[in-house]
This record gives C-alpha cells, sequence and structure tokens, in this order.
C-alpha cells in the first residue's frame, strides 16, 4: 500500500486531529534529518510543505516521479511538447519530466499558493522552459478560501495552447459538476490531436463488492458530489465515481477515451498505479 493512503486505514481507530500531529512530527523529523544530511534533491520541496501533496519521504518523491514518467512517455508524450500540468503540487513531476524536456515546455497550474511560490523560486528560475501559475480555486481540502469555484473557474490559457495536459490525484478530490468544467476547459486548451492523461477512482461492480467485503484498500461509501467519498468530515480528501458515467463525461466534453487502465486501489487486480488512469484524446476532423 502506498504510504498517502495510510490514513485511511486508521480513520475510525486514531482521532483526526491525533493523526494529523503524528504525521507531522514524523515529517518534521525527515525534513531535519534530509538537511542534516543534504539528502534532499535540488527540486524537492521541504516535506512539511509537500506532504499534504503525497510526497511522505524521499522514496515516494522519486518513485512516483520516475513512474509517472514512464506511464506519461508511454502516453505518447514527446520531448519537444507544450505541456500543461494540472495540480502540479510542489513540483515532483516537473522535477521528473525536466530531463525529458528537450524542446518543449512545462507549465505547473496549482491551487495551493505556498506550493506555486516554492515552484516559482526554486525551479523556474533555473529552467527557462518551466513556468508555474496559481489558480485560486476553492477546494474544502487543499484552499478553503479560494476566490474562485471549480465549477466555473476558466483555465487562464488560450486555446489549443498545449499538445499534453496531465491530471495526477485531482479529479480524485473534485465533484462530477467540476470534472466536467475542467475537462471542458482542457479540451479548449488542448490541440486536436493533443492528449490528456488524468487518474481516477473509478467505480464498478467489483470494486463496489470488495469495498462492501472489506477487501478494498480504499473505503468509498459516503455519497459526495456525483460520486462517493471515503470521509465525510472532509469529502474532498478521496472521491470516486462510476466508470459509466465517466465515460459519458468524457464524450460530452468532446475528448475520445483511448485507454483505460486500473489501478490497484481496490486490492482486487494488478496495476501500474495506484490509481486508475484514463488516457483521452481530442478529436481530429
Amino acid at each position: 500500500m502506498t504510504r498517502p493512503y495510510l490514513r485511511t486505514m486508521l480513520r475510525g481507530v486514531v482521532p483526526r486531529s491525533l493523526r494529523e500531529r503524528i504525521f507531522v512530527l514524523r515529517i518534521m523529523g525527515r525534513d531535519l534529518l534530509y538537511r542534516v544530511t543534504r539528502r534532499r534533491p535540488e527540486f524537492m520541496a521541504p516535506l512539511l510543505l509537500s506532504y499534504r501533496f503525497g510526497i511522505y519521504d524521499l522514496s515516494t518523491f522519486e518513485k512516483v516521479g520516475r513512474d509517472f514518467r514512464e506511464h506519461l512517455v508511454g502516453a505518447g508524450l514527446g520531448h519537444g511538447d507544450r505541456i500543461l500540468e494540472i495540480g502540479s503540487g510542489t513540483g515532483r513531476m516537473a522535477a521528473a519530466l525536466l530531463p525529458h524536456l528537450t524542446g518543449g515546455t512545462y507549465t505547473g497550474l496549482e491551487i495551493n499558493h505556498r506550493a506555486i511560490e516554492w515552484c516559482r523560486r526554486y525551479i523556474a528560475v533555473k529552467n527557462a522552459a518551466c513556468s508555474f501559475v496559481h489558480a485560486d480555486v476553492r477546494n474544502a481540502f487543499y484552499n478553503p478560501t479560494g476566490a474562485h469555484t471549480a465549477a466555473t473557474y476558466r483555465l487562464p490559457f488560450a486555446s489549443e495552447s498545449f499538445d499534453f495536459v496531465f491530471l495526477t490525484s485531482v479529479f480524485t478530490h473534485m465533484k462530477l459538476e467540476e470534472i466536467e468544467n475542467y475537462l471542458r476547459e482542457i479540451r479548449r486548451v488542448v490541440r486536436e490531436g493533443g492528449r490528456c492523461f488524468a487518474t481516477w477512482f473509478l467505480l464498478d461492480d467489483d470494486n463496489r463488492r470488495a469495498i462492501l467485503e472489506g477487501k478494498s484498500r480504499m473505503s468509498f461509501v459516503r455519497d459526495f458530489g456525483g460520486g462517493l467519498t471515503v470521509n465525510a468530515e472532509v469529502p474532498e480528501e478521496a472521491v470516486a465515481f462510476a466508470r459509466a458515467d465517466v465515460e459519458r463525461l468524457y464524450k460530452r466534453c468532446g475528448l475520445l477515451m483511448l485507454d483505460v487502465k486500473p489501478g490497484a486501489w481496490s486490492a482486487i487486480r494488478p496495476g501500474p498505479n495506484f490509481q486508475d488512469i484514463i488516457l483521452a484524446a481530442a478529436p481530429t476532423r
């Protein structure tokens, strides 16, 4: 099991406030260790800033970045592509993609202002091909005081500005109506033939049964935003949607689904990633 989801297993056994204190203390200890030993890579943000984005230690930073670079290249990401990452966090994917970008550009869009400022200060200033844009979008888990709603937010880019758009652990924190707006905006900013790579929690009969039988690593049982959540207190922590609903959503937004790779989260089938992966494209005329 990947570490970002250990808290899910502990829910109901240890109070949330105590769980958070324990995790923060562990993160602070690792930050101190990396500072003393000088083990933290150049483009790795302090863990106290990045742990909310699933970066819990050096190994998760390096392995997840490396794994997703392989996923993205396998999905058709080219060396000279104009890339947009929605939900860029503290730059883990940017750092992993820099060796791959020999002629293209990378733009990171993130709702957490502190993460954007760190990436601008420590990554963008050293890489002319990289830029980071703050999206002040409201989200109870990552940006509770945001000025805009995800259901109406317009991506601050011109139409057909990008060849490849990707999102990891973004749609897993949103409502279905918000995701629809994002997909329509992605279709607008990606060129014809361009691709969209996104991770999800997709529900079908088999993994629903695994959840009911207590076999799944994630327990989606509470209604939220057109799907199901694991946390009634902070629903955006992790949200899953029926696969059939998602398939209709992509079609409605003008994106052609090319491939679906099941994730390992339900523990009933192997997968290349913890979350499910959907690769889609903007159709050509």
